[in-house]
């Protein structure tokens, strides 16, 4: 079973409605040429000289903890390494978030998770790169982030973007990352990740809100840092309609990891249920395996 059919139901009665207002949105955003949150573009940077091996040489003797930062050199290093389209994105979003002069744009990188290979000079880094605002409250509440790789080898260095997507429609959300928990496949590391999406933005508001948070799962060894699955934990849509009265879905769903006797992930369980108005509207079960020839979880039969 899916979960796209309960949804439905409850866009129908406002679907002209949500359109008519993201138009309107959308357009203003594109003639101001304003960002209201930050892009999702997938771009890679390379790193050499002076700056590649100060980074070399911290992250050989990083170790990760909850409470880890960046030293003041390498974050100065790697502010200096955002693409435009990031940095440009963050001044033009926050510029959304009023005339207030401590509302001022800043950005960070936040390690997330370090993985060193059987090569002790090749390391990949995981960070979060954070679009926030200085102005008082909003510095701590409200920030977009968006995930990155520091690839470290004997060769090269490089940093790369890593877009997310959201299955919410919501063109105002915000993303929070954070660490959930790590398993392996057949030597690999397979990290998940909650990226929490909210349509909580400063900048603006609608009859539509949407909060999601969803679970991706990359796999981390030599080869890299590669995305191999994505489920949605929980996901809440909000309708207005001042004629046929508010709607509110809640998809909602317990997510287990399947792992066989040598401790490898198998697949991915998702026990879902969706509730409009707090109606039980379906209910159901999607598994995702694991195929070791594509090297994805792929959805199968209940």
């Amino acid at each position: 079973m899916r979960s796209g059919n309960g949804l439905t139901v409850a866009l129908r009665a406002s679907s002209v409605l949500l359109l008519i207002w993201l138009s309107a949105v959308v357009t203003t955003s594109v003639s101001a040429q304003r960002r209201v949150n930050l892009p999702l573009t997938d771009v890679q940077v390379s790193i050499e000289g002076e700056a590649q091996e100060a980074l070399r040489v911290f992250f050989s003797n990083f170790v990760m903890t909850d409470t880890a930062t960046l030293g003041e050199q390498v974050e100065e290093i790697l502010i200096g390494m955002v693409p435009i389209a990031y940095d440009s994105g963050c001044t033009s979003m926050i510029g959304h978030w009023g005339s207030d002069p401590t509302n001022v744009p800043g950005s960070l990188f936040r390690p997330i998770y370090v993985y060193t290979g059987k090569d002790p000079a090749s390391v990949v880094v995981l960070m979060a790169y954070r679009c926030f605002s200085y102005r008082d409250y909003y510095r701590d509440t409200y920030y977009d982030e968006r995930l990155t790789t520091l690839t470290i080898t004997e060769s090269e260095t490089k940093l790369a973007f890593l877009p997310h997507w959201w299955k919410c429609k919501d063109i105002l959300a915000l993303s929070k990352i954070s660490v959930a928990e790590s398993y392996h496949i057949v030597g690999d590391i397979l990290l998940s990740l909650v990226f929490s999406m909210s349509g909580e933005n400063p900048c603006c508001n609608g009859p539509f809100s949407c909060d999601e948070e969803k679970i991706n799962y990359y796999l981390i060894g030599e080869g890299g840092v590669r995305p191999v699955a994505s489920v949605v934990k929980h996901k809440e849509d909000y309708y207005h309609n001042d004629v046929e009265g508010d709607t509110e879905v809640i998809y909602d769903a317990e997510i287990t990891v399947v792992e066989d006797a040598d401790g490898n992930a198998l697949e991915i369980v998702s026990v879902y249920t969706i509730k409009e108005n707090d109606e039980l509207r379906e209910e159901g079960t999607l598994r995702f395996i694991f195929n070791p020839y594509s090297g994805m979880f792929e959805e199968g039969m209940e």
